[in-house]
């Protein structure tokens, strides 16, 4: 009768051990499933910022006068923000600063970059793009 008693204890704890096991596992899993989703978030941002920024080239290249007064959205579905200010202006040349920010789901990307116009010519220049940290009071 003795020798079956000490079968129970061992059992319980064996069966411990496997929940223990099965629990530390699954908290693994939903970790990194949860790290990738918040990756991709911030990918897709970046991707509706770089998207902002190509917009407004192709629109300052059509028209360089193009500057709308509170940014715009190019997308129309409130996940990204234009800002384009005028960085210098003289009589060949006009500097333009573009502001974009990109949103997916609370994850904020933002661009700068810098253009360069030929008042006489209409040419653009693309003179840099940087990724800056993203401050702004625009909500998606």
């Amino acid at each position: 009768m003795r020798k079956g008693v000490v079968v129970i204890p061992t059992v319980l704890m064996l069966g411990g051990l496997l929940a223990v096991i099965a629990l530390t596992g699954s908290m693994v899993v939903y970790l990194l499933t949860r790290s990738n989703y918040n990756l991709q978030l911030s990918s897709d941002a970046f991707l509706l910022a770089k998207t902002g920024t190509q917009d407004a080239v192709l629109r300052l290249i059509r028209d360089n006068n193009f500057n709308p007064s509170s940014g715009y959205d190019p997308t129309g579905d409130n996940k990204n923000q234009v800002v384009i200010n005028v960085l210098l202006s003289n009589s060949d040349t006009l500097k333009k600063e573009i502001i974009s920010t990109g949103c997916s789901l609370g994850r904020y990307r933002q661009l700068r970059s810098v253009v360069e116009i030929n008042k006489n010519t209409g040419e653009l220049k693309l003179l840099s793009t940087d990724e800056i940290v993203a401050s702004t009071s625009f909500t998606c």
